[in-house]
């Protein structure tokens, strides 16, 4: 056994010295070449995928990845202190880095999205201003229960568009008033796979609503692949996507969320009779939407899921939001301000009167509140809002977990690295109370990602701090309409610190000349206030490798830093082609990538 680790040792000591020999021995070459990987390292299958990946990337040239714990065992649970996922956590990624550093493989930690202080404080989240009008019955307060949809019952299809003959109308089956149903079928294939079922809503801006529907599905249908969603106007950006459950996400009676999403299998199974389901959203500042129920995927035509009784509903405190910058607020039609307490209690999603109240039967009060983001784009993962100190107080006391466990322990950097994971925010700035006020949402986020960054200091080493592309480059996302961002991205008037290493995914893993020139500008955006960057390809695509070396050219644009291979499978396939990578960036890129090993 002690010659077997004795042997053991020896090879993963000339690991590491070929590694090092690499740097050496190639002078020129990139400072970081890297690997991304996200995935839950307290499991034993992703734990092995990460412990194989250090070692075929110190045999290929890389000389770091990028690690991003995700799932329940990410690194916010290091904020929870003595936890077992925090325990669990600790140990493995002690583990791994010892392996990173035997092999000369250094591992950056990757998080401190807008969402960690959220897992601290759910109170802290983002939330969008509501005022709905509340009559008074009974001493009992509610929004109006009338439903804005004509035809959600499909007496016929008048008002109600479809993409093509997958949706159809069904005289034959309905939920129980005897009109009939919309039948949708997924296409086998072919180009034209869409199966929608969409329609407009004339509504207002900064309004709550309730969709409710009931479907059901033959046996064999892809109930998961079913797809709610609303779009703003004509901007195509999503009011209501969620990313968690396709069709979106319940309540339940008490008012709290449901346990799981409407994709859910225990919520939406093929086979299934009727069932009822329900999502909740904002218009935010668009004053119209279109509702999309979809199948955009191919499958087996011969299966269906049929729709009835679609109803829209203004909706009043459902999953509201208050702190000491979101007021509820209470007025009646004269003007007058009523007070909690004396003149009402809030309940789930009504105001109680109680005795002695000013507030009297058949009165309507304007009831101004704030609705959460939860669930209008995810599930888990909205952020929270950084106009409040806490939340540049919990990113810190975040990172200062980080740095005990990965700060010090390359001794070949002269830096320890956090990568910053502020990518695809899709609802921010809606708190009033930020000072000074941003102009704009670009600025909003260029302050927010500064403040925290400026904190990152008093370690043992200075803190590299890296940042995706995406949020600050209008090729990308920084666009004057995003989703539920309030505000226009593409402009701010105050700059992201250009100390800030940007990793820059521009497109993705697409090929075409579009993307090409994109990927062109996003460059030289970032290089021009002198922004060192990373260029994060692969992409699960092997071929855009070739585009993004090609954009490249013989001479790489002033700064660039590195290049990251990046995959978003947390097994071992997504990670097939690290050689392959390697070799085209040796072929196109002499001398900025070690020889290979013989």
């Amino acid at each position: 056994m002690n010659l077997r680790r004795t042997m053991v040792s020896a090879v993963l000591a000339v690991l590491a010295c070929n590694a090092a020999a690499a740097d050496n021995d190639c002078p020129d070459c990139f400072p970081k070449r890297w690997i991304y990987y996200g995935g839950n390292v307290t499991t034993p299958g992703n734990f092995s995928t990460l412990k194989k990946l250090i070692a075929d990337a110190a045999a290929n040239g890389y000389n770091g990845i990028a690690l991003n714990a995700g799932g329940d065992a990410g690194y916010h649970v290091l904020l929870k202190g003595d936890s077992g996922k925090a325990a669990a956590l600790r140990r493995n990624l002690a583990e791994l880095i010892a392996l990173g550093v035997e092999h000369g493989v250094e591992l950056i930690p990757v998080g401190g999205s807008p969402a960690v202080p959220v897992t601290v404080d759910p109170n802290l989240v983002e939330a969008l201003p509501a005022t709905t009008p509340f009559t008074v019955r009974n001493k009992v307060a509610t929004a109006s229960d009338a439903n804005l949809v004509e035809n959600g019952d499909f007496a016929s299809d008048a008002g109600w568009h479809r993409d093509n003959a997958w949706v159809k109308f069904d005289p034959n089956n309905d939920h129980g008033g005897g009109s009939g149903s919309m039948k949708m079928s997924p296409a086998a294939s072919g180009p034209h796979r869409n199966a929608r079922l969409y329609r407009r809503f004339d509504l207002a801006p900064h309004k709550a609503y309730r969709v409710t529907f009931w479907l059901k599905a033959s046996a064999g249908y892809p109930t998961s692949k079913l797809t709610a969603q609303i779009l703003g106007e004509d901007s195509g950006q999503p009011v209501y996507r969620n990313m968690t459950s396709r069709l979106g996400w319940g309540t339940r009676p008490d008012g709290s969320w449901n346990e799981a999403g409407n994709s859910d299998r225990s919520m939406f199974a093929p086979g299934q009779g009727w069932k009822k389901y329900e999502l909740d959203f904002n218009t935010g500042n668009y004053s119209w939407v279109m509702f999309y129920l979809a199948n955009q995927s191919g499958g087996d035509p011969s299966t269906a899921v049929w729709v009835d009784d679609i109803a829209l509903r203004e909706i009043g405190l459902a999953h509201p939001v208050r702190r000491a910058s979101l007021p509820l607020v209470v007025k009646g039609r004269d003007g007058t301000v009523y007070r909690e307490g004396a003149d009402y209690t809030v309940g789930v999603e009504q105001l109680k009167i109680p005795g002695g109240s000013r507030i009297r039967d058949g009165q309507v009060l304007d009831v101004a509140w704030y609705q959460s983001a939860v669930n209008m784009t995810v599930r888990f993962g909205t952020p929270a809002t950084s106009c409040v100190d806490d939340y540049f107080d919990i990113q810190k006391a975040y990172y200062d977990e980080l740095n005990k466990i990965f700060g010090g322990k390359f001794s070949g950097a002269k830096t320890d690295r956090y990568f910053m994971y502020y990518d695809e925010i899709r609802v921010m700035n809606w708190d009033p109370s930020c000072k000074p006020k941003p102009k704009t949402a670009g600025e909003y986020l260029a302050r927010t990602v500064n403040g925290v960054g400026a904190r990152l200091t008093g370690y043992r080493r200075p803190v590299e701090k890296l940042v995706w592309n995406d949020m600050f480059d209008p090729t990308m996302n920084a666009v004057p309409r995003y989703w539920q961002v309030n505000g226009d991205l593409s402009k701010s008037s105050v700059p992201l610190d250009s100390s800030f290493v940007i990793v820059n995914w521009a497109g993705e893993g697409r090929t075409g000349g579009a993307d090409d020139a994109n990927r062109r500008v996003s460059l030289k955006r970032f290089a021009e206030p002198g922004h060192r960057q990373v260029v994060a390809l692969y992409y699960d695509s092997l071929s855009s490798v070739d585009n993004w070396l090609g954009v490249l050219g013989k001479q790489p644009p002033r700064g660039l830093d590195g290049i990251m291979y990046t995959s978003w499978t947390d097994n071992y396939s997504g990670y097939a082609h690290l050689a392959d990578t390697a070799d085209k960036i040796r072929s196109r890129l002499p001398g900025r990538w070690p020889a290979k090993q013989r």
